[in-house]
């Protein structure tokens, strides 16, 4: 039997601690009085009192201090909140894989990421056709919130930039990350635009043009006015600013005078439809790699997120676009 098996086995916890217990703590980050606790659980205060006796036995010290206007985690309690927090989950996740596998499903993958990736669908396909029957539930947002929602139990793995911020999520050093492609900048334009069919232009070329951007505190945005401050450039303003590439190639296809930097792992979804060509701009402004992030865990990824992880990597290896020449 291996040593982490027989650890659980042996866990003193894992034979007095209950789901209550743990749900009792769960509720208590959100409502720190024994009142609310009690109505949120539909039990007496004395109840909930108890129980949080209990759980404070079992850890062998206080979890909360104690005040007329409620409780409040301590150290220790907060880390105990956290954990049970990510059981909890895990339980509700058991019960939606076993759900899914009693109605013909092979597994159950819950995959984080951010909107508008090409990658990521392309590698769902592939992790299918790997894996008939597999059932995959997408969630998308900002990374750092999938990240905390991964920690938390609520994803198997999260499909996003490896940006500096992420290295200021809580608990970080929990997951495991794994570099699925490099990613870059890419200036588009409508096959209308006078620039469209040029062989190679700078960044000082465009500094007239107008431009759809994506806001200032953006990743694209940062890389674009990099790619100008590093030429000794002051960066071009928006005309148009805007976070979804979709818009932005939508303004640029009803206005062929406009140029749009988006990420190039965006470029895919559009240039495929006809609506965008990529221009030869040198030099690269590059932006964070594409990642997967992960748990943590002795027994190593489950066997479908790591046949997703295998497909993200064949999906990127095609690479890019190419670029027009």
């Amino acid at each position: 039997m291996g040593t982490s098996v027989q650890t659980v086995i042996n866990s003193a916890l894992l034979r007095r601690l209950r789901l209550r217990h743990l749900e009792l703590l769960t509720v208590l980050r959100d409502l720190p009085t024994v009142r609310g606790a009690a109505r949120r659980l539909n039990l007496s205060q004395p109840a909930v009192s108890k129980m949080l006796r209990e759980v404070e036995d079992v850890f062998g010290a206080p979890l909360f201090e104690r005040s007329r206007t409620g409780v409040t985690p301590n150290a220790l309690g907060l880390a105990a909140i956290r954990r049970a927090g990510a059981i909890c989950n895990e339980v509700a996740a058991t019960e939606e894989e076993v759900a899914a596998l009693r109605t013909g499903a092979s597994a159950l993958l819950r995959i984080g990421t951010f909107s508008i990736t090409s990658i990521a669908p392309a590698a769902i396909v592939r992790l299918r056709a790997m894996q008939p029957g597999v059932a995959v539930r997408l969630r998308e947002g900002p990374v750092r919130d999938l990240l905390d929602s991964l920690m938390a139990g609520d994803l198997d793995c999260v499909f996003g930039a490896l940006a500096p911020e992420v290295f200021g999520a809580d608990a970080i050093g929990e997951l495991v990350s794994e570099v699925i492609r490099e990613d870059r900048v890419s200036v588009v334009a409508s096959s209308s635009h006078r620039l469209a069919r040029a062989r190679r232009l700078h960044w000082k070329d465009l500094l007239e043009e107008s431009w759809v951007l994506q806001p200032r505190d953006s990743l694209v945005r940062r890389a674009f006015m990099s790619a100008y401050f590093d030429q000794g450039l002051t960066p071009p303003a928006a005309a148009v600013e805007t976070l979804s590439p979709i818009t932005m190639a939508a303004l640029i296809g009803l206005d062929g005078s406009l140029l749009g930097a988006m990420r190039s792992e965006n470029v895919p979804l559009q240039h495929s439809r006809g609506l965008l060509g990529v221009l030869p701009v040198t030099p690269v402004a590059m932006l964070p790699p594409l990642a997967v992030f992960s748990r943590k865990s002795r027994a190593g990824r489950p066997p479908v997120v790591e046949r997703f992880v295998q497909a993200l990597h064949r999906v990127a290896a095609a690479g890019p676009p190419r670029r027009r020449r």
